[in-house]
């Protein structure tokens, strides 16, 4: 691939690609979250953040250890979702979001899958998520369609906020990987 869009990028899938995110798309991830305002208010309590927000959680999120992404849909090369997880032996997803323009029409299962495969191909053995369950009952439902199985309650602390939440965990089914 010689386009320059797709210099920086991690995995593709059918109708997206994830990139780890720069500096200049913060304007394109604060359009993201604030077009969940809902998410927001559950998760840290107010309905908008603004850029010095996003540029902060991501260099948080990287001295800990995280790749802070965005999602690109390839028709348009617009940036769609983040995404934030670690690499290791247990990986460990902390965020998927879509702008809610694109929610509900299967490209977060497509992303999904596609850092599954990511994964496993770089010999992670399980894949971990921490689920906030006070926020919305379908994005639990989404993880158990996904495999994963909910291993214990604890609370997360997430920009000063108290977040009763599960632990759920996938181990991957290399069987049925075909290379």
């Amino acid at each position: 691939m010689t386009n320059l869009l797709y210099e920086k990028m991690l995995f593709e899938t059918d109708n997206t690609y994830v990139s780890v995110a720069d500096p200049e798309d913060i304007d394109g991830i604060v359009g993201i979250y604030n077009s969940n305002p809902g998410f927001l208010m559950a998760h840290i309590g107010r309905e908008k953040i603004d850029a010095q927000w996003a540029e902060d959680d991501i260099n948080t999120m990287k001295e800990i250890g995280f790749m802070s992404c965005k999602v690109v849909l390839k028709t348009s090369k617009t940036s769609i979702g983040l995404l934030d997880f670690s690499m290791k032996e247990e990986s460990y997803l902390s965020l998927l979001m879509l702008h809610s323009v694109y929610k509900h029409i299967g490209l977060g299962s497509e992303v999904y899958e596609g850092l599954e495969q990511f994964a496993m191909a770089h010999e992670s053995e399980r894949i971990r998520i921490d689920v906030v369950t006070s926020y919305d009952r379908g994005v639990l439902d989404f993880w158990v369609s996904k495999g994963f199985n909910m291993i214990e309650k604890v609370e997360l602390n997430w920009s000063g906020m108290r977040l009763p939440a599960v632990v759920m965990k996938k181990k991957y089914d290399r069987r049925l990987t075909i290379w």
